[in-house]
């Protein structure tokens, strides 16, 4: 690996232009149980920038891919940061500190060695402050909690064995009740971008297998979830079952943002308002959460069929469908992270 170190001379102006710079400094980000670290250092020399990509499973097997790269600019930097489906945190050399240290302690705890150039790196970055770890080598999936010592064990076994343990702590396990699946969708997304990056052998933030659509999980248990909630509530009802379809075509899709879930939701409004049947349209992300809400759709009106033996008051699901769009685009409008509205969702549906 090729480490770029700043002369003395250059060293307060290159510590400046990194603090506001896009594509330069120290980056990282937390998605779907893995944990990546970006850092780009100017080389002066050469007149180009030095980068590095760490990539951590949280749930497994630790640090499993190191990779460096030349870029041209800082703005090239940029442009494939942009380019991914994450939200980067702008750090220091500390918190890189900190997050190789987090991937290098499950790498021991399950004995495997860390990839070529990590060591380079690490003495690279130099000892710095005294970092503050987790208090456990596994966190729950759900809550971020601390994990016991024997569900520890459990997924360090498995670790060991290239396999991949989900396992969340007691009380997150004891609230899987109706509708309480957000332990369910991290896992397509973790298991497709850990696979996607690991069989990757190119520097890069968009590896080929990481936008690969898939819904979070089957449909067997919603058809009694839906039902009891339209019995109860109707309204209630229409709005869980819309909210829950989006939520099991986006959460798992890191490239799904909210913006898909407002195209969508616009063209099934529309339909609602001509009566008319939903058509394929552009492009294939809207489609993918427009195929989940017509689901959605036919789902209630069997249900109302076998239960209630009439079909659904089509201004009732007028209401919903508006309802929920008002929402999608009051928490987009509010936050700047593209996926808020998912983020607020795979907390309760």
């Amino acid at each position: 690996m090729k480490v770029h170190r700043p002369t003395q001379a250059a060293g307060a102006a290159v510590v400046s232009a990194q603090k506001n710079e896009p594509g330069l400094g120290h980056f990282w980000t937390r998605q779907d149980g893995l944990r990546l670290v970006l850092v780009a250092e100017p080389d002066t020399e050469n007149n180009s920038v030095d980068a590095s990509l760490f990539c951590i499973d949280e749930f497994g097997t630790g640090l499993f891919k190191f990779q460096t790269a030349t870029f041209d600019s800082p703005a090239e930097v940029a442009e494939v940061m942009a380019k991914g489906p994450f939200q980067w945190i702008r750090g220091d050399a500390d918190q890189t500190r900190k997050n190789l240290a987090v991937g290098l302690r499950i790498l021991d705890a399950i004995g495997k060695e860390a990839p070529e150039g990590v060591a380079e790196f690490k003495e690279y970055l130099g000892p710095g402050a005294r970092l503050s770890l987790p208090p456990s080598i596994y966190l729950c999936p759900v809550c971020d909690a601390a994990l016991p010592p024997e569900i520890v064990n459990a997924i360090r076994e498995a670790a060991q064995n290239g396999a991949d343990s989900y396992m969340a702590c007691q009380r997150c396990t004891s609230r899987r009740q109706l509708g309480a699946k957000r332990l369910n969708y991290v896992m397509p997304a973790h298991h497709r971008l850990k696979s996607a990056f690991r069989e990757s052998d190119t520097f890069t933030l968009t590896p080929n297998g990481w936008d690969i659509l898939e819904r979070a999980i089957p449909l067997d248990s919603l058809e009694e979830a839906v039902g009891l909630l339209l019995t109860q509530d109707v309204m209630k009802g229409m709005l869980y079952t819309i909210e829950r379809f989006i939520a099991d075509a986006t959460i798992p899709n890191p490239q799904l943002n909210d913006s898909h879930i407002v195209a969508a939701l616009e063209h099934l409004k529309h339909a609602l308002e001509q009566n008319q049947e939903l058509k394929a349209v552009d492009p294939f992300e809207v489609n993918f959460v427009l195929e989940a809400l017509d689901e959605g759709m036919a789902l209630v009106k069997q249900i109302f069929r076998e239960e209630v033996e009439t079909e659904p008051d089509p201004m009732l699901l007028l209401n919903a469908v508006e309802m929920v769009l008002a929402s999608v685009r009051r928490r987009s409008a509010r936050q700047p992270n593209k996926r808020e509205y998912i983020q607020f969702i795979c907390n309760y549906v």
